[in-house]
């Protein structure tokens, strides 16, 4: 009879320079990384209220925080996402939900794994910019979202998590 933990994870990347994307790529960027997310919770919260409390989870990124070539839109949703996070947990505060994030640095997905095999280059260049040498797994970003959906958050509200291997470190 209720939903006690809500993880917003969508990603839509029009890759291409600034001068290039299309209203309607840009479009999808809005819908995807910020609209998705943003009526997803309005729809769930009520249910957190009834029960009194819950955690909603926004997945963000490392390029919420810094800019990029070819990833113009997808750094303006994800920069969005951070603030419609601290938004959101200023306004649930009350009513006993915990709204966080995580912002993940390069993490091999499925759709990592499909960029590299189309343009092999990616791979170096992106581990190349991680401290730690390699790529993330979506596991370990798993980890840190039951580490924020857990009791031992219960004083974390509006805080983004970055878990990056230390890609914003430079």
């Amino acid at each position: 009879d209720g939903i006690d933990i809500l993880v917003n994870n969508a990603i839509f990347r029009a890759i291409k320079p600034f001068l290039e994307i299309e209203e309607d790529e840009f479009d999808k960027s809005l819908f995807t990384n910020i609209k998705g997310y943003f009526f997803l919770a309005q729809k769930v919260v009520p249910y957190m209220i009834k029960r009194h409390g819950g955690r909603v989870i926004n997945v963000a990124s490392t390029f919420g925080f810094v800019g990029s070539s070819n990833l113009s839109a997808y750094c303006t949703c994800k920069g969005a996402v951070v603030n419609m996070t601290r938004a959101m947990a200023f306004e649930l505060a009350g009513e006993n939900i915990h709204v966080n994030a995580v912002a993940p640095g390069p993490i091999m997905t499925e759709g990592m794994s499909d960029l590299i095999k189309r343009v092999p280059s990616v791979h170096e260049s992106r581990v190349q910019d991680v401290p730690m040498g390699r790529f993330g797994t979506p596991e370990e970003i798993a980890e840190v979202c039951l580490f924020l959906a857990s009791e031992q958050c219960s004083y974390m509200n509006g805080s983004v998590l970055v878990a990056d291997g230390g890609f914003l470190t430079h």
